[in-house]
């Protein structure tokens, strides 16, 4: 084979792999909205513990319990190149009332992992409000302070 022929078959090969990789981003996105992360790494999934919070990350998303509410955030729990994420989704408060439900409202769930501690912050997305910001470790979980339930 020439020089000029083996310089071709490079070209080719080198431009149907970024092709492929090009179509592979496209039809993940355009198949649900998939979060593509540069580093690729996830929040490792299972339980995490901190002062007032419980979380659970599973494939789906993130499960969190607090001392007087509860929130959710569906979606992978990717992190970013930074070792950063943030996912939407919703807190509930709890009023301590067996009978009356707390309000739900829309919540962004954001922090930084680094090996198995956790930095994170919650703020309600309808008014920019933060709710707290929490230290949470990778292990079991922890008992919380939950509100007193009132009795007719």
């Amino acid at each position: 084979m020439t020089r000029e022929g083996l310089f071709l078959r490079y070209a080719f090969l080198r431009t149907s792999k970024s092709l492929v990789a090009t179509i592979a981003v496209l039809v993940s996105l355009a198949a649900g909205g998939v979060a593509v992360t540069r580093s690729g790494k996830r929040i490792t999934a299972g339980k995490w513990n901190g002062n007032h919070v419980n979380l659970t990350v599973t494939p789906e998303g993130l499960d969190f319990e607090f001392d007087c509410a509860s929130g959710s955030a569906k979606g992978q729990p990717s992190l970013d190149c930074n070792h950063k994420f943030k996912l939407s989704g919703t807190y509930a408060s709890q009023s301590g009332s067996s009978s009356a439900p707390g309000e739900s409202r829309p919540a962004e769930y954001s922090g930084s992992v680094k090996d198995k501690s956790m930095t994170l912050e919650v703020r309600f997305t309808d008014t920019n409000l933060l709710v707290g910001t929490y230290q949470l470790g990778f292990g079991p979980h922890r008992r919380l302070n939950k509100c007193p339930v009132s009795r007719p």
